[in-house]
């Protein structure tokens, strides 16, 4: 019991806490029957005073708290004659407190259901004093401070006369505290009583903090159940042989086995091929951290089963243990072998494109060039993948211009950038002129993964629209020239027609005269007849 007693004593290891000791004067042996007796109520008070603590203490063992703490404040209260004792605890923001425990004296009413949601901010005297894990000790509420107003007058609307309360710290965080009320008298709270409450402080912050963390850990093991439980993936973990330790529903559904079976067998056992293992040699000998790979996994009934797996390790309870999440990959793997057919498909009919056809990575890196590109860039088959398209077929003086392009491109503005025309050098250094037709490639999320584009080598256009541009020049030269010589001969022809009219109106007009003087020498003549 003195052995449990110290333990109990050194809880918290607080400068202040008192010695139960004091007061204890040294016996002598020729004191008188008066100083035996009381030395003797002192001894009684301070054995019944282990025993409380000792009492206190192991309830607390127990797995019921709430009722640990409800006796202990009773059993507390009584050995002091207090009114009440109740013990407060703070919320997670600290910002309000509950009263979460409470004892009453007979005849003495309930505050518990008065002080719940309190906020902390109503006792700034109090609870400054707490955080610099003082003692409240007040004698006589009607003497409290000027500063502890606001609790002066929250104290006396409850009756209390005098108090004693105790910080409880959690986790070495002021997390509320726990008190004595006397409502029938004030007066000074002995050694004994502050000591007795101060051990009580300790044990139920200690006790609450535990209960905290096997809580926290209990809902932690519980999540992982149930993640591991629920997992659509297949789990195994297994000891440092390989031995599987557990397994979730999944790698039971997967393989075919029950999970009695699967606690029987080791990853050698189910995987087909020898990755598996090297793998996990390699992880057990800390060569690598993480594992991943792919391995057929062979079934209860012998067929394979193809999987992506990823392993790691981790030390539980002192033993290492190693988890294998493993991924069902039959219809990826169908998916790629079609993809895998219809890329060959899609390459095929690319080849027979009159046109270039080409893909790039967001790092502007080759990734796809058909054979027409390949024959107007110079290359041999597949000696672009991967290549820097700037680096590589475009020339130096131009790289600005088309990199400029290209970010436009990324950023998906095809408005801007949709159709471009650009320089690009061969492998033997000759530059032909590509109109290019562009459009982004996207991922599943709607994400830009790269560029694809359609190019047309219009060098030979370029060169033929320069021709007939130039024969245009001079063909234009030629009809000026000419127009020229056809005005200076519309102009000596204009002259020769004035001359025709007037040579015309001249003997037009002799030929008039003529006939009109004919007609005359008629008429006269037929005038002469007649008389």
């Amino acid at each position: 019991m003195n052995i449990m007693l110290k333990m109990i004593l050194n809880m918290g290891k607080r400068k202040r806490t008192p010695n139960p000791n004091k007061g204890i004067p040294k016996v002598r042996i020729n004191e008188g029957t008066q100083q035996k007796k009381k030395i003797e109520q002192i001894l009684k008070r301070k054995l019944l005073f282990e025993r409380k603590i000792y009492s206190i203490f192991s309830r607390f063992i127990g797995k019921n708290i709430d009722k640990a703490i409800n006796t202990s404040l009773g059993e507390i209260g009584r050995l002091s004659g207090a009114s009440r004792t109740y013990l407060f605890l703070f919320k997670e923001d600290g910002t309000r407190m509950d009263n979460t425990h409470e004892w009453c004296a007979k005849g003495i009413s309930s505050e518990i259901d008065n002080l719940q949601n309190l906020p902390t901010d109503m006792f700034p005297w109090w609870i400054a004093k707490l955080h610099k894990d003082k003692i409240i000790h007040i004698t006589d509420v009607s003497k409290m401070p000027a500063a502890a107003k606001a609790e002066k007058e929250i104290l006396e609307t409850q009756d209390i006369k005098s108090l004693l309360v105790i910080p409880v710290h959690i986790r070495g965080k002021l997390r509320g505290f726990i008190g004595f009320d006397n409502v029938l008298k004030t007066g000074e709270w002995n050694d004994d009583d502050i000591a007795l409450l101060r051990i009580s402080s300790d044990i139920i912050g200690y006790t609450i903090n535990q209960k905290c963390t096997d809580d926290a850990l209990k809902e932690s093991e519980q999540r992982f159940r149930t993640l591991f439980d629920t997992a659509m993936d297949a789990i195994f973990l297994s000891d440092e042989t390989g031995r599987f330790q557990d397994v979730n529903k999944s790698a039971c559904k997967m393989l075919r086995y029950s999970r009695e079976e699967l606690l029987k067998l080791s990853n050698r056992d189910i995987d087909v091929e020898p990755t598996g293992y090297e793998a996990f040699l390699k992880v057990q000998a800390g060569v690598i951290k993480k594992a991943m790979f792919k391995v057929n996994q062979r079934r209860k009934d012998g067929t394979h089963q193809p999987v992506e797996i990823m392993g790691n390790s981790f030390t539980n309870n002192g033993k290492r243990i190693f988890l294998a999440i493993a991924r069902d990959i039959t219809e990826r793997k169908i998916s790629e072998e079609l993809i895998e057919k219809e890329k060959e498909k899609a390459e095929k009919y690319l080849n027979l494109a009159g046109n270039i056809i080409i893909a790039l990575c967001p790092k502007a890196r080759i990734t796809m060039l058909n054979k027409k590109g390949y024959e107007v860039l110079g290359y041999k088959q597949g000696e672009l993948i991967g290549n820097n398209w700037f680096e590589t077929c475009i020339p130096e003086e131009k790289r600005a211009d088309v990199k400029k392009v290209f970010r436009k491109i990324m950023q998906g503005n095809l408005k801007i950038a949709e159709h471009y025309e650009n320089l690009v050098i061969t492998k033997q250094g000759d530059k032909r002129i590509i109109s290019w037709y562009n459009s982004v490639l996207k991922n599943d999320k709607g994400d830009i993964t790269g560029i694809l584009s359609s190019g047309t080598d219009i060098t030979d256009n370029k060169k033929a629209e320069a021709e007939i541009k130039r024969y245009t020049k001079e063909l234009e030269t030629m009809v000026k020239e000419r127009t020229k010589k056809l005005s200076r001969s519309n102009e000596e022809l204009k002259g020769r027609v004035d001359e025709l009219e007037r040579f015309h109106n001249l003997v037009v007009g002799r030929e008039l005269k003529m006939i009109e003087l004919k007609n005359r020498i008629k008429n006269l003549e037929k005038l002469k007849k007649k008389s």
